[in-house]
């Protein structure tokens, strides 16, 4: 049912904590597309959502259920004198809180990646001083992207809400 009356549509100003969220979420964790229009007829948004984020997997939901399950463990970063950063890590909302949190160490600029592929492609194309790496990406696992920084000398911490990072890659703490 449309609305009648009220002031006329437009663009906002500034853009809210609900847009961010909404126009960030979908394509980070979702692979997803939005696009929104402010017609003088009233809002209009497209969401593309792939199917497979649509028909869900019992996985997928209990995940969805329980978001601080796949929350990192985030320690301080000894003297980061700035520099960039990188954060690997397929939930949005905790890649936003561990960007925060490096920014407020020191970091000049914290890069996030949701998967892999463009978490190495951020390793050549930008000087990375440290990376903060969910080992859990769904379907696949960062040590690929692990295995990249160690053979550049680039410090960086595993992290996982699903237990012991050294049994989940196989390999033991120093």
């Amino acid at each position: 049912m449309a609305r009648q009356g009220g002031p006329p549509v437009k663009a906002p100003t500034r853009r809210g904590f609900g847009s961010t969220i909404i126009e960030n979420t979908i394509p980070f964790e979702l692979k997803g597309k939005v696009e929104t229009r402010y017609l003088v007829s009233g809002f209009e948004a497209d969401l593309l959502l792939p199917a497979n984020a649509v028909a869900g997997t019992q996985q997928q939901t209990a995940a969805a259920e329980d978001p601080a399950a796949d929350a990192p463990s985030i320690q301080p970063v000894p003297a980061t004198s700035g520099g960039e950063f990188l954060v690997l890590e397929d939930n949005m909302i905790i890649a936003l809180e561990a960007t925060d949190i490096l920014s407020s160490l020191g970091a000049d600029q914290v890069h996030m990646a949701s998967n892999c592929e463009d978490a190495i492609a951020l390793i050549g194309e930008r000087s990375i001083r440290f990376a903060l790496l969910d080992v859990n990406l769904g379907d696949q696992t960062s040590i690929s992207v692990a295995e990249v920084l160690a053979a550049k000398g680039i410090p960086f911490v595993l992290a996982t809400g699903y237990g012991d990072a050294d049994e989940i890659t196989g390999v033991s703490a120093i």
